[in-house]
């Protein structure tokens, strides 16, 4: 399994990252099969794409996949607005998380149809077992690179990069804590699943 992250590029250096997870109430046990029914919210965590990342690779040691997408700019920016769409629809009315229908990987989809020119592509098992959504992305020419699938995911792995950066920021005296509440929530309690970031340029 895989929690994936979707990150919209602007200008050179700026990323702003979604997250899509459910939100435990204090006290509450995470389980699989509570996750069926509601029992958890639905969350949209927004924020700094470099956050998301120090979080997971600096403090949870998972594995992280940056991937770009060939998303035109004209289409990324539509994406982003439903995700803003979202956002302000959960604040007036909030949903449910559900492990099936409405979860970290399925919303991702539920944007991208909304913002599709034509005909969608068809619904596949990899949104579900969603440790192979990269490679299904891949297959469908969604990804930026023409290596194979297992050498484009190499390259694409980045857990050692913020880390070292972290490290080098901190020996410096500037490193300044900007989690925005990442901490706090992960896709589940204890979770290390990778994850798996697909930037967009706006």
């Amino acid at each position: 399994m895989a929690h994936p992250v979707v990150s919209f590029q602007f200008g050179d250096n700026d990323h702003v990252a979604f997250s899509i997870e459910l939100r435990r109430q204090v006290g509450q046990e995470y389980s699989t099969l509570a996750g069926l029914y509601k029992t958890h919210g639905l969350i949209y965590l927004v924020g700094a794409e470099r956050d998301l990342v120090r979080v997971r690779t600096n403090y949870r040691n998972e594995d992280i996949y940056l991937y770009r997408t060939v998303t035109k700019p004209a289409r990324a920016r539509a994406i982003f607005l439903d995700y803003l769409r979202s956002l302000n629809a959960l604040h007036k009315h909030p949903a449910f998380y559900n492990e099936l229908t409405s979860n970290c990987t399925t919303n991702v989809r539920v944007h991208t149809l909304a913002t599709a020119v034509g005909k969608p592509p068809p619904w596949d098992w990899r949104m579900l077992t969603n440790g192979y959504a990269d490679q299904m992305l891949y297959e469908r020419g969604d990804l930026v690179g023409q290596l194979a699938f297992a050498d484009l995911r190499k390259q694409a792995l980045v857990d050692e990069r913020p880390r070292r950066l972290m490290m080098t920021q901190i020996s410096r005296g500037v490193f300044a804590m900007e989690w925005l509440g990442f901490s706090l929530y992960g896709c589940t309690p204890g979770c290390h699943c990778p994850l798996i970031a697909f930037r967009s340029a706006t």
